[in-house]
This record gives structure tokens, C-alpha cells and sequence, in this order.
């Protein structure tokens, strides 16, 4: 599909370190699931074209890290976010209630017209 498109979109994955947003996007992107990934450091940065509704759809798509030491950096990142996409462990009860911080970090950073949606893991 190249370089042109009809609409682009950016849309960034948060939420606590080890929850799997990477193992997501690499899924998405290339088909291919991995149990073993090294953590995301500051942001990770892909790009994916669609073709939707006769529409090419260019998705940038941000994987940030969920470690603290981050946490200074991360405005940046948020910043013009579309969409964001938290991400929880299903099996990690303490990742779930960040959902909520996670949430209002969105809202104060890209502001309150980026599209949310909650992903367990």
C-alpha cells in the first residue's frame, strides 16, 4: 500500500510493565505470538496500513513502557493520541487497578477525545 493513505491514526498501548503490550502489537503486526520479549524501553514505535472500507487506514502505533523510570517521558508520547489501548494481566490483580491511573493519564495528556479501549491479557 506504500506511502499514501486516506486517514492516519496514532494510537498508543499503556498500562503496568509485563502485561503484554508488546506481545500485542507484535501479534497485530506481524501474526506471530512470543512469550519471551525484552522490556519495551521508553517507546516502541510501528507502523501498520489497512485497508478498510476502501479506505487505506495507516496506523501508528506506540507501545510504551509501563515501567516507572518512564514515567517522566511518557507525556510526550500521549500527546495527539487518536486512541489509546490499556492493557491489564488478567492474572495480575495490582495491573488492573492501575487501569484507572492509566486512564487519567490519558485524559491529561491527549485529552479527553481519544478514543479508550480496556484489553485484559
Amino acid at each position: 500500500m506504500g506511502d499514501k493513505y486516506d486517514v492516519l491514526f496514532k494510537v498508543i498501548l499503556v498500562g503496568d510493565m509485563n502485561v503484554g503490550k508488546t506481545s500485542i502489537v507484535k501479534r497485530f503486526k506481524d501474526g506471530e505470538f512470543s512469550e519471551h520479549l525484552k522490556n519495551t524501553i521508553g517507546v516502541d514505535f510501528c507502523v501498520q496500513t489497512l485497508c478498510v472500507e476502501d479506505k487505506i487506514v495507516k496506523l501508528q502505533i506506540w507501545d510504551t513502557a509501563g515501567d516507572e523510570r518512564y514515567k517522566c517521558i511518557m507525556p510526550n508520547y500521549y500527546r495527539n493520541a487518536d486512541a489509546a489501548i490499556i492493557v491489564f494481566d488478567l492474572t495480575n490483580r495490582e495491573s488492573f487497578q492501575n487501569v484507572g491511573v492509566w486512564h487519567e493519564n490519558i485524559r491529561n495528556y491527549s485529552g479527553d477525545t481519544t478514543t479508550n479501549l480496556l484489553v485484559e491479557n
